[in-house]
């Protein structure tokens, strides 16, 4: 840490080289793979790089909570039951995600989909319901997909009928999903 702080070269050069490593990490058939201890460790290394340039810089925040997310989705059952780290990344992510989206007033589409995207994935239907009117730049069809979704989950049958009925309206009833 002491050479990467002191020489910028040393700095530069592994920043991306540790970014590249954990891209090819995702794109490959190895981040699926439960005995690859490679994708784990590199993986981790991206967050943490990740998460020292967002204390630098608030702009890398979101590639901090994403990059929470990508370890905990490519991390095997086995890991996620273990260890402690682990467990805590989805709330990680959700609380970055959720700084993201607060700071720029929910006015970038990704940031504002990445903090649903993490939600989802702890399937908190509630808060992703509550969070709805802060979308304010995700597209209105967009939006309804996401309420019929959560509505679904809960088991809440005449509120997603009545978004499948709004989406229907607004699409001249193109929206075979709806249907």
């Amino acid at each position: 840490a002491w050479v990467s702080q002191h020489h910028p070269t040393i700095r530069s050069y592994a920043q991306p080289k540790q970014f590249e490593a954990g891209l090819q990490i995702l794109v490959s058939q190895s981040a699926s793979d439960d005995n690859n201890n490679d994708s784990s460790k590199i993986l981790a290394g991206m967050q943490t790089l990740a998460i020292q340039m967002s204390r630098i810089s608030p702009s890398y925040t979101a590639w901090a909570s994403q990059t929470a997310l990508w370890r905990w989705q490519f991390s095997s059952s086995e890991n996620k039951n273990k260890d402690i780290q682990l467990q805590m990344l989805p709330r990680l992510a959700e609380s970055l995600a959720k700084k993201v989206v607060d700071s720029n007033k929910g006015t970038i589409i990704e940031d504002c989909l990445l903090w649903v995207q993490i939600l989802k994935s702890q399937s908190k239907w509630e808060n992703i319901i509550e969070i709805v009117p802060q979308l304010v730049k995700v597209p209105q069809v967009q939006i309804l997909e996401l309420s019929i979704e959560c509505f679904m989950n809960l088991e809440q049958w005449d509120r997603a009928q009545d978004a499948c009925v709004t989406i229907l309206k607004k699409q001249s009833g193109d929206q075979w999903s709806s249907w």
